[in-house]
């Protein structure tokens, strides 16, 4: 076991799990939570491409679990993690996510996303699983949550903090999240906007955007495509940007999640309130 700090809740990587193991896939991840603690568990199968012989797998394969306060990646370890679900599995436990997600090279791996909590992970066999056990944390920062929609995550807000004044504008933009838009063609929208707009009623009938760009995802049909975005240069002001898909329909409009966030300048003149940057998991536009 290693970390990364002296501090060993905030980055730790443990490997685990034997090499003789027959486990092939994630067999299913479940979850259930009371007052003191969220347990998630990981439980690995064998025969994935068997049909009618898929079931849970007794000795752990070889895996590699790295933790943080606001996630645990579960990664194989020297071999080929395939899916055996007909549908991207997905289980939300109270402020926090679980994702089979797909990297590229077409790497899974299964991704804890939440509030910073502290994370106690134990690995057992017959059968074998991974079970996380979550507890929170009373300095937990508030801000490192979502947005998590239906159907496109980020791993964490634009703005992290609601309430402040912004985001630098020197700073660079990076957006990390996951989806599964179709193709793997995800795209985002940008809209410059007035610092007292509702976001809400604004995206009930948008303009043009100001900003629209097509992004890919490491895949989409057997996981969540993780994918990172490095967001253009923005002029100070107050801006909503959606990262989400036009589907392949008239029908069905543009949807993603996002959030409304600043882009502030420190030499300049700045009011002494600022807009709530307020989290969008679930936008969906109008047809086009």
């Amino acid at each position: 076991m290693t970390s990364s700090s002296s501090d060993p809740l905030e980055y730790i990587r443990w490997p685990a799990g034997v090499i003789s193991s027959t486990a092939d896939h994630v067999h299913d991840i479940r979850t259930e939570s009371n007052e003191t603690c969220t347990r998630v568990v990981v439980t690995f199968g064998d025969n994935a491409n068997e049909e009618g012989l898929d079931a849970p797998s007794t000795t752990l394969p070889p895996i590699v679990v790295n933790q943080g306060l606001d996630f645990v990646r579960i990664s194989p370890n020297g071999w080929s993690l395939e899916s055996a679900f007909m549908d991207a599995d997905r289980v939300d436990y109270p402020e926090g996510i679980a994702l089979l997600a797909l990297y590229p090279g077409y790497e899974f791996a299964v991704e804890l996303m939440h509030r910073e909590m502290e994370p106690n992970v134990r690995f057992f066999d017959n059968p074998a699983r991974v079970v996380i056990d979550l507890f929170p944390l009373e300095s937990s920062n508030p801000t490192t949550i979502g947005p998590f929609g239906n159907t496109f995550v980020l791993r964490r807000p634009i703005q992290l903090d609601p309430n402040g004044p912004g985001i630098p504008v020197d700073d660079e933009i990076e957006i990390s999240g996951f989806g599964r838009p179709f193709e793997a063609a995800g795209l985002y929208r940008i809209w410059a906007v007035a610092d007292d707009v509702d976001a809400h009623t604004f995206l009930a009938d948008p303009p043009a955007p100001l900003i629209e760009e097509f992004f890919p995802t490491a895949g989409w049909a057997e996981g969540w495509g993780s994918f990172l975005i490095a967001l253009p240069d923005l002029e100070p002001g107050t801006y909503i940007a959606v990262f989400g898909e036009l589907p392949p329909t008239d029908e069905i409009g543009f949807y993603g999640t996002g959030q409304l966030f600043r882009v502030t300048d420190s030499s300049a003149d700045e009011p002494d309130t600022w807009p709530e940057a307020v989290l969008l998991p679930n936008v969906q536009l109008p047809p086009e």
